[in-house]
């Protein structure tokens, strides 16, 4: 960071355009390009000197060239002091990266405050900003330093990059016809993701056919582990981030399975750890809001700009899967929580309230829990099983408007 030692207070003093909030410096980024930060997206008609004026938080900023191509991002989490962080886009390999020399990077850091100006603002100043940064806060609070660096297996450093077609750990990156250099770049720079319930997912394929499966034990265990209860609920807000603005299948597959045979399948959660299970609830409530709202211009990187929602393209029938298990939830934690009485506490009411709240919400866009039919909620899970899925015929009952019932509508018509 720069700047200068007051002797009298003995503090140090930052730079007048550190005064609002850290700046993020892009350097040779073309016009045309597709530039996310936080849950606002952007297509410049300029080349985008960068951003100011960010607020101290969790914060992700990602970039998508013009032609269909994969999509980088980078987590960063800002505090006091603010600083300047300063990225450059690479032509040649086409990706966002760290600056070519260390001299250019010290040249530039020290000309960002004639650059000042024609930065923009991280959020513009009213409500509607306000608003913006607490829904966003919503989605990320439970990210931290740590868990980035574990997520993404990147440490000491300040930004952790991302990107389309990062993988879980273990899987390989490179296609048969992955042979150009550029490929073997984005190979290197790119993450092996390491999430936390990889494994136990694996241990559920045995659970996966019983509807009345609780997996709570399993979150227990992970907890008791080197998994603090944060960062199982890190984990469900960075896949879920990751996953729709980048469109990586790895981290919307991941979201699903913590959704479906985590979230709602640990049905004592609230019994056993209510906190855990109250942010988880409010976590998944804030996300269902959040895609409602804003994920319909959003598409995957190799569609058009047509309206679609990369959380829900998956399948249609991981949306009816989603509504079954809402409901086979609520079968089981209405009981559980009535059987406490006066003996129930604070927070594991705090969980049932949280329920309560996303059951509202999805009842005002027309998802009756309380008549779902009871059935099976979480197929065996085999990723090449449901990947060919989407390939098989399969039998959809149509409401009286000729549409497919099961497909995601949170709005009535």
């Amino acid at each position: 960071m720069i700047g200068s030692i007051t002797e009298e207070r003995g503090t140090v003093s930052p730079p007048p355009y550190l005064a609002k909030g850290d700046v993020f410096r892009l350097l040779d980024l073309p016009a045309g390009f597709m530039v996310g930060y936080d849950a606002s997206v952007i297509t410049t008609r300029d080349s985008l000197q960068g951003f100011r004026d960010i607020p101290p938080g969790v914060h992700f900023l990602w970039v998508q060239h013009p032609n269909p191509s994969p999509r980088y991002g980078y987590w960063f989490i800002t505090k006091q002091p603010p600083v300047a962080r300063i990225k450059q886009w690479d032509k040649f390999n086409e990706v966002l990266g760290e600056v070519a020399s260390q001299y250019e990077a010290r040249e530039q850091e020290n000309n960002i405050g004639a650059t000042y100006g024609s930065l923009l603002p991280w959020y513009s100043a009213g409500e509607s900003s306000t608003n913006a940064a607490t829904e966003w806060s919503r989605l990320t609070d439970a990210i931290s330093v740590p868990f980035l660096g574990k997520v993404t297996g990147k440490k000491r450093v300040d930004e952790w990059l991302v990107e389309t077609m990062d993988c879980v750990k273990g899987e390989s990156r490179l296609a048969p016809d992955m042979t150009t250099t550029t490929d073997a770049y984005k190979t290197i720079v790119g993450s092996e993701l390491q999430f936390s319930f990889a494994q136990d997912f694996e241990d559920l394929r045995v659970l996966g056919q019983d509807a009345d499966a609780d997996t709570t034990n399993r979150v227990l265990s992970a907890a008791g582990r080197d998994i603090w209860d944060q960062d199982i609920v890190a984990e469900l807000q960075f896949t879920f981030i990751t996953g729709i603005y980048l469109a990586n299948h790895a981290c919307l597959s991941q979201w699903w399975s913590l959704v479906l045979r985590i979230v709602l399948r640990s049905f004592r959660l609230a019994l056993e750890r209510p906190l855990l299970c109250r942010s988880l609830l409010s976590t998944l409530h804030a996300q269902l809001v959040f895609a409602n709202e804003h994920l319909g211009a959003v598409g995957a990187p190799e569609r058009d700009g047509l309206a679609s929602n990369p959380l829900f393209d998956i399948s249609s029938g991981k949306t009816l899967l989603l509504k079954n298990a809402l409901a086979e939830y609520k079968r089981h934690l209405d009981p559980l929580l009535l059987e406490l009485g006066g003996n129930i506490t604070q927070d594991q009411e705090a969980a049932g309230r949280a329920f309560s709240d996303l059951e509202a919400w999805l009842w005002d866009r027309g998802w009756d829990l309380r008549n779902q039919p009871k059935g099976r909620t979480a197929p065996v899970l085999d990723e090449e099983e449901d990947d060919d899925d989407d390939e098989k015929p399969v039998v959809v009952h149509l409401d009286e408007d000729g549409k497919e019932i099961g497909l995601v509508n949170f709005d009535r018509d």
